[in-house]
């Protein structure tokens, strides 16, 4: 999202969790709307890992691999 457009996503990212890891490539929800055409907008995912909580922050054009220590 951004600013005050947002799109949840939750339910998306629960389906594509396998074996306990999350891994997203940008393209992989083009199907979604566009909530501000032609500006960059950031995934923003609450998750626990290993009894901690994290908030991951990615930019649309990047991917997401969670949980991050599995990936160091």
């Amino acid at each position: 999202g951004r600013d005050d457009k947002w799109l949840d996503v939750t339910s998306l990212v629960r389906k594509s969790v396998k074996n306990g890891h999350f891994h997203y490539m940008a393209r992989d929800w083009s199907f979604l709307p566009d909530v501000a055409y032609g500006l960059h907008k950031t995934t923003m995912l609450a998750y626990t890992y290993d009894g901690k909580t994290y908030l991951s922050r990615t930019q649309d054009d990047q991917s997401i691999d969670l949980p991050k220590s599995v990936y160091r």
